[in-house]
């Protein structure tokens, strides 16, 4: 057996896993509740061929590629890959990012690598890139979880992750106070800068917790792009299907 699988026991005893959904100490070997499992809606096929979003059946016709959102605002990114729809894994979500329930960020990951790897690695991409939190709420967080579910999906797909390339030099306000897309936009104007200039040519995940109306991931890749990268991609944890309200 070899010291990592040991330490995991031993915070295994110290630290019972729980739910990331409801919460409840589970069983060993166990990583969610199967009822909660069971109710997690992942992103499938048909899928928007800008943003990933699963299509809503019908509204369309068969002949739909773009969701309604995609459609009406173009995005700078290239393609989107979302896990799940966002009020299905909420509470998870906001246990991550609030209430320091950073294992959560493992299950996250092992749930993209699962459902998503094979088209993440036919990217080929060079690097995945946390969209960094500003360091005041760094500080007070403690951890960027975009960048602990990034280090999950590194070590599955040895993809190398790069939190050295771009800061967030704004601290900008929670998007739930502000809802409108114009308003989002403007809430993220320069609040990115690129640190190095180590993209040209280069291929990118950017990874995030929350997908909504996109204004944050094209305020990165638009730094990416002007520095030359050759694909901009993104992977989040979940997807807000129009009138949800996120980061």
């Amino acid at each position: 057996m070899n010291i990592r699988k040991l330490i995991d026991q031993f915070l295994d005893l110290l630290y019972p896993r729980r739910c990331p959904q409801c919460d409840r100490i589970l069983p060993k070997g166990q990583r969610i509740c199967e009822s909660c499992y069971q109710e997690i809606r992942f992103e499938h096929d048909p899928r928007c061929m800008k943003c990933g979003r699963s299509l809503k059946g019908g509204a369309y016709g068969t002949e739909q590629v773009l969701c309604a959102d995609c459609e009406a605002h173009p995005h700078i990114y290239d393609h989107g890959y979302p896990l799940a729809e966002y009020h299905s894994v909420a509470h998870a979500l906001f246990r991550m990012k609030y209430a320091g329930r950073r294992q959560n960020a493992e299950f996250f990951g092992d749930e993209i690598v699962r459902r998503l790897g094979r088209e993440l690695l036919s990217l080929r991409a060079d690097m995945l890139v946390p969209v960094p939190l500003h360091p005041a709420r760094r500080r007070k967080r403690g951890y960027n979880q975009a960048a602990d579910v990034a280090r999950v999906i590194s070590r599955r797909l040895n993809i190398p992750v790069r939190e050295d390339l771009i800061e967030r030099v704004k601290n900008t306000a929670p998007i739930k106070q502000s809802d409108e897309r114009q308003k989002r936009r403007n809430n993220l104007k320069n609040a990115f800068q690129l640190k190095g200039n180590d993209v040209k040519c280069k291929r990118i995940i950017i990874v995030d917790d929350i997908y909504t109306s996109g204004s944050t991931i094209d305020a990165v890749a638009e730094e990416f792009r002007k520095a030359g990268a050759s694909g901009i991609f993104f992977v989040t944890v979940a997807a807000g299907h129009l009138g949800t309200a996120m980061r």
